[in-house]
């Protein structure tokens, strides 16, 4: 990773220092719905930036988000003025809503970040159905003794690639196994099928050279290691061997593929969600405060589990978010649990300016007996 110091300009690539840095970028939405390990996943691709005062450079938040971690900017739409910031002074990012590229002047030393909204949108989705089936498993006691390392396994970075749609299946394809101490599971050079997550249990990782044998880590419960063998077919760089009685759960290079096929989700145009069906924001609080599309309900991913019980079977749901991501998982395991729901066709055309009639910030709705009604009302 790369930050550069505004003073000098200078590359500074010291991991505790860029992270002291980006201690700020918590606080803003939604970043701050991330959980600690997709954050800390998040800040390995985050782009940290600099200018000094006067330097001035375009923004274009098409495929970016950007964040001001300190100083003070202008923003400039065509030569004239929209408005001036200083850093922590919105916990949104840079005038989000504006498609239409933007200039930025720093008034001051500045540091910002940008983001792949891509990044972005696939992290927060991950983190969201995380803490949503981490909600449904605590209701049920059948998988008390498996709580933790499920949870392990899905705040790990193992499956980022794969379709958060596909969660539930993510945990019927791993079987378990017995393992005994001084057990060798994987051995260096050989071409590898499957991986490993330490359910209980420790392990030690060798790796041969010049005819040596050198201990690179010991490795215990909550870890995976063999990962390599999913996405290609080199052979194994070190040997894995029990030094304890254990459990692993182990997931096949095959099944790994099928959790590559995303499921289908069925799609509604926006004029006939607001005409036909409930909207459901999945957004955050904060980001429904900001703007929503008319008589919407908030119900965030995250806290789907637990609310869920606040819609009934005979009514239609449409789901949004920003993106499109964050919806369409939200819709895709809502219909598992046997409700009626769609995700909205074309999110991202909602901070069109075509759209912008549909956005506002107030008022804000509940659901009662499964429909939309006025807060306080």
């Amino acid at each position: 990773m790369e930050s550069v110091n505004p003073t000098t300009g200078k590359i500074d690539n010291h991991w505790l220092g860029y992270l002291r840095r980006l201690s700020s970028l918590r606080q803003f939405t939604p970043l701050n719905s991330l959980s600690d390990a997709h954050f800390m996943a998040l800040v390995e691709q985050c782009d940290l930036k600099a200018a000094v005062a006067g330097q001035s450079f375009s923004l274009c938040n098409a495929t970016t988000k950007t964040f001001l971690l300190h100083g003070r900017i202008e923003l400039s739409r065509q030569g004239t003025c929209i408005e001036q910031l200083e850093g922590g002074e919105s916990l949104f990012a840079l005038a989000e809503d504006e498609l239409v590229p933007l200039d930025v002047l720093a008034l001051t030393d500045i540091e910002y970040v940008q983001i792949e909204k891509n990044v972005l949108n696939q992290l927060l989705t991950w983190s969201q159905v995380a803490d949503y089936l981490h909600q449904q498993i605590a209701l049920e006691r059948d998988y008390d003794e498996d709580v933790d390392w499920m949870m392990s396994l899905l705040h790990s970075n193992l499956f980022l690639k794969v379709p958060p749609t596909q969660i539930l299946a993510i945990f019927s394809l791993f079987r378990s196994r017995l393992v005994m101490a001084g057990e060798t599971i994987i051995k260096q050079g050989e071409i590898g099928d499957s991986c490993y997550f330490i359910k209980e249990g420790v392990a030690k990782v060798n790796r041969e050279q010049a005819g040596e044998s050198f201990l690179v880590a010991e490795i215990r419960e909550g870890r995976c290691f063999g990962e390599d063998a999913l996405v290609n077919k080199a052979p194994r760089n070190a040997s894995v061997t029990m030094t304890s009685d254990g459990v692993l759960m182990y997931l096949s290079a095959m099944d790994f593929a099928k959790l590559l096929e995303e499921p289908k989700v069925t799609h509604m145009g926006l004029s006939e969600a607001l005409d036909k069906a409930t909207l459901i924001d999945v957004r955050s609080e904060a980001e429904y405060g900001r703007w929503h599309l008319p008589k919407a309900v908030n119900i965030p991913l995250n806290l789907l589990a637990m609310k869920k019980r606040l819609l009934n079977r005979e009514t239609h749901y449409v789901c949004y978010c920003e993106s499109g991501h964050r919806s369409k998982a939200a819709a895709h395991l809502l219909s598992l649990q046997g409700f009626t729901v769609f995700a909205l066709a074309d999110c991202e055309s909602l901070l069109d300016k075509s759209h912008q009639m549909y956005r506002q910030d107030m008022p804000h709705y509940l659901l009662q007996q499964g429909v939309a009604v006025l807060e306080n009302s």
